[in-house]
């Protein structure tokens, strides 16, 4: 080879070095552009993942007090059968006799008999099933009232739950409503022409 034939080769090759280091600085710089995006997109993604974690974690509280609140609702159901059967009507087991006696509720209750009625008469009950509903809403009402105290006591004493307790004593207000007014509808029938 001749000296300009190397001059050229070299020239060549020269030049050819020089744009394959141009080629990688270029895509060096791209590639240096592409990780600060995706660091940003990362940080990006963790705020966002941060902002749906909180979320979650609200989602999950909810939930856990639903779930608290459904296996209150099912205790509560499976003390049904303590104080009172599902029979038609309700009626009080011989446990939910004692518990009114015991506990001083069906003095109470019959102490307070007219008021009682006349709060769930003032709701005009319109069958007897109304009449169960208001009456045990009625004693529900009553849980903050301190002529209760020594039922509350009672219930403290015995780990009774007072609500179930104040639901009995409804269904034994609804037995003197009903023998009271004989029944709803029978008195709706007889005012029939």
């Amino acid at each position: 080879m001749t000296d300009t034939g190397l001059k050229w080769l070299s020239f060549f090759l020269g030049t050819g070095f020089l744009i394959f280091l141009c080629r990688i600085i270029f895509f060096s710089g791209k590639y240096c552009k592409s990780i600060d995006y995706l660091d940003k997109s990362i940080d990006s993604l963790n705020k966002e993942n941060s902002e749906i974690n909180k979320k979650i974690d609200t989602l999950i509280n909810c939930f856990n007090r639903l779930t608290a609140k459904l296996e209150n609702v099912k205790g509560i159901a499976g003390l049904n059968d303590v104080y009172f059967k599902s029979a038609s009507p309700l009626s009080l087991t011989p446990a939910g006799k004692t518990m009114l006696n015991d506990s001083g509720l069906k003095t109470f209750i019959d102490t307070n008999k007219d008021e009682l009625i006349r709060n769930v008469e003032s709701q005009k009950p319109q069958t007897n099933y109304d009449a169960e509903a208001i009456s045990r809403s009625v004693m529900l009402s009553l849980s903050d009232d301190p002529r209760l105290n020594t039922v509350k006591d009672y219930a403290f004493q015995n780990g009774k739950d007072l609500t179930m307790m104040l639901m009995a004593g409804g269904i034994y207000l609804r037995d003197l409503i009903i023998s009271k007014s004989i029944t709803i509808t029978e008195k709706e029938h007889k005012n029939e022409p």
